[in-house]
């Protein structure tokens, strides 16, 4: 009888043994993967007011394979290429990331993914700066509209600067890619035909890239409101899909 319950006395030890290390890894592994995660987007990007990445899994031993069941992604004032994104997040379900990969130092790499939700806002402002730049004239200025955005920028001609207002819209040209697609141009204040302003104009014609950010994403839809350009992707097609995914709405930025 004193044997059975030295025995019992000894599984009791192990189980709780067990629990602790259980709690523990549920408690710690998430901070720690959340903390790699937000040192390679930090070192993804040129720059970044903040990084806050929130893990969710259950048990949190999953982690230890690279799989996150779902994964809240927050980055705000991040340059990308030279563009401010004022905020830059992601929502996901189910993402496998090559760990090893991660914990050496050499980036995140998604590997799976059952979905992907991503938001990128960029501010009126931070269109002009990044017009500026792209195209070259530093009096460049962009007014934001839901349907028609106005880009008012100088030409030189022959040593004179000449007002030039181009009209236009945002359009998706490439799974990553945004482009400001021009739709009219307006010559000191005279509209002259394409074939001569279209080569005048075409500086304005700026690409936004996103294909080398730190979260893949292929773009699915675009809007302005607020003075601010609204950039929707998702999931990639080249991403492994193990079609259990359940869909939520895209997360918009709180003020």
């Amino acid at each position: 009888m004193a044997k059975i319950w030295k025995l019992v006395k000894i599984a009791l030890v192990l189980l709780l043994l067990v629990a602790a290390v259980l709690a523990g890894s549920q408690y710690y592994l998430p901070l720690v993967l959340e903390r790699s995660l937000e040192e390679s987007i930090l070192a993804a990007v040129d720059e970044a007011e903040s990084v806050r990445v929130e893990i969710e899994a259950f048990p949190a031993l999953l982690l230890l394979t690279g799989r996150i069941p779902s994964l809240s992604l927050d980055v705000r004032q991040a340059v990308f290429n030279g563009l401010n994104v004022e905020a830059f997040l992601v929502d996901g379900e189910n993402i496998v990331v090559d760990l090893p990969k991660l914990r050496q130092g050499e980036g995140l790499e998604i590997k799976k993914a059952d979905s992907m939700r991503v938001s990128a806002v960029v501010a009126e402002a931070d269109l002009n700066a990044y017009f500026a730049k792209e195209s070259g004239d530093s009096g460049v200025n962009i007014q934001l509209g839901p349907e028609t955005s106005t880009v008012n920028g100088n030409l030189s001609v022959l040593g004179q600067k000449i007002q030039l207002s181009v009209k236009g819209h945002f359009q998706v040209i490439a799974p990553a890619s945004v482009a400001f697609v021009i739709d009219d141009i307006l010559v000191a204040q005279a509209r002259l035909p394409r074939f001569i302003t279209d080569p005048l104009a075409g500086k304005f014609a700026v690409t936004i890239d996103l294909a080398d950010s730190p979260i893949p994403l292929e773009i699915r839809d675009i809007r302005v409101a607020d003075q601010r350009l609204y950039i929707y992707g998702q999931r990639p097609a080249h991403l492994v899909n193990s079609n259990n995914a359940k869909g939520r709405s895209t997360r918009e930025p709180a003020d």
